[in-house]
């Protein structure tokens, strides 16, 4: 529901918030890598970017709904059609039953109707 909105949006946020803290903070970067402000920038937004993909692939990847849950709804489904058409069943035997007991005084010999 609304709920998967906002923690998809949290993860966005959570991430950047990250990387930019990354970013400003992290002194084992710049030490890693012997680069400008601007070019280690760049190599937090590519990893920001590689993340969210990463994220898209496993959204992808797992389904919504788990398998046995979508068994379970398929089962019931069933089952409540299967439970219908015996109902249906059921009714039309009892009103097929009800006209042959109806007496039938009008009805003649030949299967025409009589005065």
């Amino acid at each position: 529901g609304n709920w998967l909105y906002v923690l998809e949006f949290l993860t966005i946020v959570s991430v950047v918030t990250n990387m930019l803290i990354m970013f400003f903070s992290s002194k084992q970067l710049r030490a890693l890598l012997p680069l400008s402000d601007v070019q280690v920038l760049l190599v937090v937004v590519v990893i920001e970017h590689l993340l969210f993909v990463l994220k898209a692939v496993i959204a992808m990847a797992v389904p919504d709904t788990p398998r046995w849950v979508q068994r379970a709804r398929i089962r019931k489904e069933l089952r409540e059609q299967g439970t219908s058409e015996e109902q249906q069943r059921k009714k039309n035997k009892e009103a097929l039953d009800a006209l042959k007991a109806q007496p039938s005084e009008n009805v003649g010999d030949d299967g025409g109707l009589t005065a």
